[in-house]
């Protein structure tokens, strides 16, 4: 999955985990996708925590797709910083 996965490799995130359920990815800083505000778009945020959950749903290597989900967004990320999911 890791090598099909176009978004991961464009955007620089890193899968540092993954187990049944669960999944671990980071992307270092925002320093090319960030808004008017100067703090990472939420975009790019929610493409971090979509590909988390991805992984976590295909953990059992039966192919799955997400029906939906939501974010909310408690606090800015800031030009920078590292993010998880």
């Amino acid at each position: 999955m890791v090598a099909g996965d176009n978004a991961l490799r464009t955007l620089g995130m890193q899968l540092l985990d993954i187990a049944l359920d669960a999944a671990l990815l980071k992307i270092a800083g925002c320093k090319d996708i960030f808004n008017v505000h100067q703090t990472c778009y939420g975009g790019l945020i929610y493409v971090l925590a979509d590909s988390a959950f991805a992984f976590a749903c295909n953990s059992h290597n039966k192919l799955t797709v997400v029906l939906s989900f939501s974010i909310d967004f408690l606090a800015p990320a800031h030009l920078g910083d590292v993010l998880t999911a």
